[in-house]
């Protein structure tokens, strides 16, 4: 029993020195630490260094295993000796890779430089280095008093007359609240009595001296009417008017907030514009429909006035369409489905090219997202205001079918029954347009093919031509193909303008259309490519008879090829194909769709493909097609007078408007002349040819071998 205690006391007194002992080590730690920091740095938290005096105390190494902080600057004073004295010619990683820069550790960073400072990968840590936030500037200059804080500062945009009421109030009301007293205190707008109501503001002005103040005045102008419908106090003019011209172009509310910023003016907030722009989106539809039934009517009347004078004139229309989608958005990938489209319905009749349709495919609605993720139906027939008016099972493709027929059937209520339909090749069109006229008893439209479709659908088949008179010598087959590329892409629009000159030539004959085709191109072209010109004319469209263009320059040699018995059967089949008797018969009116590309390059400004207007897209595409009608400045002025914000006769938004439609109108009509047609005719034929880069044209600005299909311009 004694030599067990005397064994529990012996073990007890080494573990009461082993803990004594590690408490001196920790303690001698601690006390090394402390004296080895320095004193002069600044305030803030510490951290325990990484490289110190401390570690190199009894530190040894063997060769081949030097420590990643050997040679390296102490933070707490100079190089380790101890650690530094040894050199077994390892590359240290100051010497091989960084090289430790000094930093003063006194100066104080901001944040930005502070981020900055360290990166990944650095073997130097910086202790005590802390970020300082930048300090806000604050303006001294203006002195402090008690009216400061309610002083009204940035730009307003106010009614001249209501301001003279309001300085006629004040000055009124001033001599009378201070009787025979005069009062020279200044007068000055109060925040605190300030009211915003969009655009529009409230103000009242107050002497500083004697403390008078008015009652708030209105500094803007209230609508003259209601919109049908509406309910409640009447809109601000400005809250209108800001927004109206916004609906036809693509910016909105989003575009808005930085104007008024830069002009330091305090700008509505962003659920109040979108809630104007959505009303004027509906206005713009409405109204747009009602120019629609009056173009119909003209054109009908117009019509009613020939046959009634014994002029050549039909009782139907000859119509063109076509539909635009919102894919594929640009800068994005191609192959995106469309959600969204737009088909216009345009009067291919001499000069009455007026849009007499429209009809719009949106698959987005807001309502339905939202009922979509609480696992309830979708569809207009489930809530109010729904904007899908597609469904989402199928394709926007299968829109233009729905498109047309609704088309149609808008022109037979007004009073008008298509026979001739021009579009590209898509059959959807056709078969809508045709169900309607088959519903109402009507015979089917005489289906006419795009020109310029045409055209370019058939370039593309000359794509892979190998002609073998290009063979031999140097040529390689890349030469090869693109020198047969140029034949084949000649023929089509030779092609092309045996057409129009036999139509130019047999306007009402289709007998002696077709057959001028057949003997004037089909049969000849051919060996006039090959440079025989005994059967060609003037009419055929032969170079030969053209003394001011006698060769052809886009084609090798001029024009004169030595064709092979099998170029003449391959380039024979290709022409065969482009002036087939059912070809042709689809291009006998000689119609493009080009009146229909042109509102889809206009409907792009209202509705881009970068953009999805998930509740607006009907009406921004109606604004662009109202605007097409009668000009953007009435579409501007008409909106805005149907929701009551019209200008007064005589101001400058009403002088702005009338310039507007002036300059279009200008540019119109500059387009139609034949100074600007003949300019633009070179200026294509000039892209067409490759510029030689030694002619002064660097590489990257040579012109594009790319011929425009469109010219996109109103006839």
């Amino acid at each position: 029993m004694a030599a067990a205690q005397l064994a529990v006391t012996s073990l007890v007194g080494e573990n009461v020195i082993l803990q004594t002992s590690l408490v001196l080590l920790l303690v001698f730690l601690v006390t090394s630490w402390f004296f080895s920091t320095p004193k002069n740095l600044p305030p803030g938290p510490r951290r325990w260094p990484v490289v110190g005096n401390i570690f190199s105390l009894a530190t040894t190494f063997a060769p081949g295993n030097t420590p990643w902080n050997k040679g390296l600057r102490a933070e707490s004073g100079p190089p380790d000796k101890d650690v530094a004295s040894r050199d077994h010619g390892d590359k240290t990683p100051s010497s091989s890779t960084q090289t430790a820069s000094s930093i003063d550790l006194n100066k104080r960073l901001d944040e930005d430089k502070f981020r900055m400072l360290q990166r990944r990968g650095d073997h130097i840590l910086v202790a005590r280095l802390r970020p300082r936030r930048k300090a806000t500037t604050v303006d001294y200059s203006e002195p402090k008093r008690p009216y400061a804080k309610n002083k009204v500062s940035g730009s307003r945009i106010i009614d001249l007359e209501k301001m003279e009421r309001l300085v006629n109030l004040y000055n009124a009301g001033h001599r009378k609240a201070n009787g025979e007293k005069v009062c020279e205190g200044q007068c000055a707008f109060s925040r605190k009595d300030e009211k915003k109501i969009g655009l529009g503001f409230k103000e009242a002005l107050s002497c500083k001296a004697c403390g008078y103040k008015t009652t708030a005045e209105e500094l803007f102008q209230r609508a003259d009417t209601r919109r049908p419908g509406a309910r409640g106090p009447l809109a601000v003019k400005l809250n209108v008017q800001v927004v109206t011209p916004g609906v036809k172009d693509r910016y909105g509310p989003s575009t808005l907030k930085p104007l008024f910023s830069s002009l330091d003016i305090p700008d509505p907030g962003r659920t109040t514009m979108q809630r104007k722009m959505t009303e004027a989106s509906e206005v713009y539809e409405v109204l747009n429909k009602q120019q629609m039934a009056e173009n119909c009517a003209t054109v009908a009347e117009v019509k009613r006035h020939r046959i009634a004078a014994g002029l050549r004139e039909r009782d139907t229309v000859k119509i063109e369409s076509d539909t635009a989608y919102n894919n594929p958005p640009k800068g994005r990938s191609r192959g995106q489905p469309g959600t969204q489209s737009e088909c216009p319905v345009i009067s291919a009749e001499p000069n009455m090219s007026l849009i007499l349709g429209l009809g719009t495919a949106n698959q987005h609605c807001k309502t339905c997202e939202n009922r979509r993720r609480r696992g309830l139906r979708t569809g207009p027939a489930f809530h109010a205001k729904c904007s899908q008016t597609f469904t989402r099972s199928k394709k926007i493709g299968a829109s233009e079918y729905k498109l047309a027929k609704e088309n149609t059937e808008a022109l037979l209520q007004n009073g008008l029954v298509p026979d001739t339909l021009c579009g590209d090749n898509d059959s959807g069109n056709t078969n809508g347009t045709n169900e309607a006229l088959r519903q109402a008893g009507h015979p089917p439209v005489n289906k006419q093919d795009c020109m310029q479709h045409n055209k370019r659908n058939h370039r593309k088949r000359v794509f892979n031509l190998d002609l073998e008179v290009f063979k031999g010598g140097k040529a390689t087959k890349e030469m090869r193909l693109e020198r047969s590329r140029k034949v084949g892409h000649y023929l089509v629009d030779r092609c092309a303008s045996a057409l129009y000159s036999a139509r130019k030539r047999h306007p009402h004959n289709d007998q002696d259309f077709f057959d001028a085709v057949e003997q004037n191109t089909r049969q000849t072209v051919l060996n006039c490519l090959a440079g025989e010109h005994s059967d060609c004319s003037y009419d055929s469209g032969c170079p030969e008879h053209m003394p001011e263009n006698r060769t052809r320059p886009e084609i090798p040699g001029g024009g004169n090829l030595a064709l092979t018995q099998a170029d003449r059967v391959t380039l024979q089949t290709f022409i065969d194909y482009r002036l087939a008797p059912n070809a042709v018969e689809r291009q006998k009116e000689t119609m493009t769709s080009n009146r229909s590309e042109a509102f889809h390059k206009r409907a792009l400004k209202a509705v881009p493909k970068d953009l999805t207007f998930k509740r607006n897209y009907s009406g921004r595409v109606h604004a662009a097609a109202l605007a097409d009608s009668i000009g953007s400045g009435a579409a501007i002025s008409r909106v805005n007078q149907y929701m009551g914000a019209s200008h007064a006769e005589g101001s400058p938004g009403k002088a702005g408007l009338r310039a507007l439609d002036k300059q279009e109108k200008y540019h119109q009509d500059r387009k139609k002349t034949w100074a600007y047609k003949n300019r633009r005719y070179h200026l294509r034929k000039a892209k067409m040819q490759p510029k030689d880069t030694a002619e002064g044209y660097q590489t990257d600005s040579r012109h594009p071998m790319v011929r425009r299909e469109h010219s996109y311009s109103k006839k």
